[in-house]
């Protein structure tokens, strides 16, 4: 799909409105994977300094769309088909 979270995740986590549902660490090695909801649709992509041996480069999670000092971010392109 281009942005490597179908690429490298299985059944990762998604909000239902008030519990996170599926794999929490379902990206490849362990990472952490979460889908964006609706009300933080920014992917987080790469690691969180506090996210242990789970923050690797294939990690993802939601974020609101504010700056974290805490963060990293790898740049994902999707090509036109």
């Amino acid at each position: 799909y281009g942005d490597a979270v179908y690429e490298t995740s299985y059944n990762a986590a998604r909000y239902n409105g008030t519990d996170w549902i599926g794999a929490q660490a379902g990206s490849w090695y362990g990472d952490y994977s979460y889908l964006p909801p609706a009300s933080c649709p920014w992917f987080d992509r790469g690691g969180y300094f506090g996210g242990s041996t789970r923050a690797g480069p294939f990690g993802f999670a939601h974020r609101n769309g504010d700056a974290a000092v805490s963060n990293s971010f790898r740049p994902a392109v999707r090509l036109a088909s």
